[in-house]
């Protein structure tokens, strides 16, 4: 694993985040980035989902992987699925309809330590054996509607419809009933 240097506002404390400022270790460091790279995927949560602790619990039960709190939410880490090679993106709509950033690529990185304290972590921090992104995860780019906590006169029928077919345009394979009754 390797990290690099952050300021306090979690920018990076070097001109351009890229190998020759990687570290083996964060002990030194005050506030920490960890270089995700590649072939690890984060959701990243904020709090910009109704009920957003029910869909944590959700994934805690049943897809648990390596979980890290953030000041305003949670990361979950997994590793990059066979096939596909998802982008760095904020504000997207996965394919159960929740709204998360999706954090990886080559140099992208998440905050591990803010401050001089190690954010907490439900297990021990290692990235050897994630499991892999769960496709009712994967993102849908062309989504434009966060279906959590919609209600009566939300129109949440259609908008549900309208996810539901564009989840299985987008990934043929993905079991659709499987996906509405989680939704």
């Amino acid at each position: 694993m390797q990290f690099i240097p952050l300021k306090n506002d979690k920018s990076p404390n070097v001109k351009a985040v890229s190998p020759e400022f990687y570290q083996t270790t964060f002990d030194n460091l005050d506030n920490a980035g960890l270089i995700l790279g590649e072939d690890v995927i984060v959701l990243d949560f904020d709090n910009d989902n109704i009920n957003e602790n029910i869909i944590c619990d959700y994934i805690d039960a049943n897809y648990p992987t390596l979980r890290i709190k953030t000041t305003k939410g949670k990361h979950y880490y997994y590793k990059m699925p066979t096939g596909y090679s998802f982008k760095r993106n904020t504000d997207i709509i996965s394919t159960l309809g929740f709204q998360c950033d999706y954090l990886t690529g080559k140099n992208a990185y998440a905050v591990i330590k803010l401050n001089g304290e190690t954010r907490e972590m439900n297990k021990e921090l290692n990235l050897d054996n994630l499991p892999e992104l769960p496709l009712p995860f994967y993102p849908l780019y062309k989504a434009k509607k966060n279906l959590t906590g919609m209600l009566d006169g939300d129109a949440r029928n259609n908008n549900l419809y309208k996810h539901l077919l564009l989840a299985k345009e987008t990934y043929p394979e993905i079991n659709i009933n499987e996906v509405a009754n989680t939704i």
